[in-house]
């Protein structure tokens, strides 16, 4: 099943981010609509695909997809968003954090679900890995919004593709929300927040540092 195809292939964050190694006992939050510049504002810029080409927009204090024309002609109305880390890199276990996404469902959707999607790096190559909000533990965010809480370890995952060793060992440097492959059920969709949250802290990024003369930090950005 063709999953995740021109929307993964990206190539970025080769040679230049570095961590520190201090754990927190605080949330890294990934997108959070009420202090952010925007999805597609802010550098790297956000990305769209498939059915969501057009579809999403920043409010100001989150962001709507309105993924209900299916404008490829394949797939079904499947499509995503999603954005690079502005930091690089960022390392942590699942075993002892999960993603968190507050979301709520607008007038006019039938999907049932949505898929939270990481992209990880081991060295130069990607992995990625899908998963389920059916899968996520879900409580009420307040101002109408639900929190799903996803496991993202290994054994989790629904579906996994890439070249590097299909395990969920971040390095993550991309998260995606994604429609069902094959739905015919339009997703409308608000999101206002995506954070990694840690159960025993997780490593905050660090700014982008180059590892050596000429060293670049590619950063790979697809935007419809």
């Amino acid at each position: 099943m063709k999953m995740l195809t021109t929307a993964l292939k990206t190539f970025s964050v080769i040679a230049a981010t570095t961590l520190t190694a201090a754990s927190l006992n605080a949330d890294v939050v990934l997108y959070d609509g009420a202090n952010d510049p925007g999805l597609f504002v802010s550098s790297p810029g956000g990305f769209t695909f498939g059915d969501f080409s057009g579809a999403v927009v920043d409010t100001g204090g989150s962001f709507f997809i309105d993924g209900v024309t299916d404008t490829d002609g394949a797939n079904g109305l499947f499509g995503g968003v999603g954005r690079d880390l502005l930091d690089g890199i960022l390392d942590f276990d699942p075993a002892t954090n999960q993603v968190a996404v507050e979301f709520r469902f607008l007038p006019g959707n039938a999907a049932s679900f949505f898929n939270l999607v990481l992209a990880e790096l081991d060295g130069a190559d990607e992995d990625q890995f899908q998963f389920g909000l059916g899968n996520a533990t879900l409580s009420d965010a307040g101002g109408g919004f639900t929190q799903a809480l996803f496991d993202v370890d290994t054994g989790s995952s629904q579906f996994t593709q890439g070249s590097g060793d299909g395990l969920a060992n971040y390095g993550l440097r991309q998260w995606q929300i994604q429609s069902g492959f094959g739905s015919t059920d339009a997703l409308a969709l608000e999101v206002r927040r995506v954070a990694v949250i840690g159960t025993a802290g997780v490593p905050e990024p660090s700014s982008l540092a180059l590892l050596g003369l000429g060293a670049t930090a590619l950063l790979g950005r697809r935007r419809k």
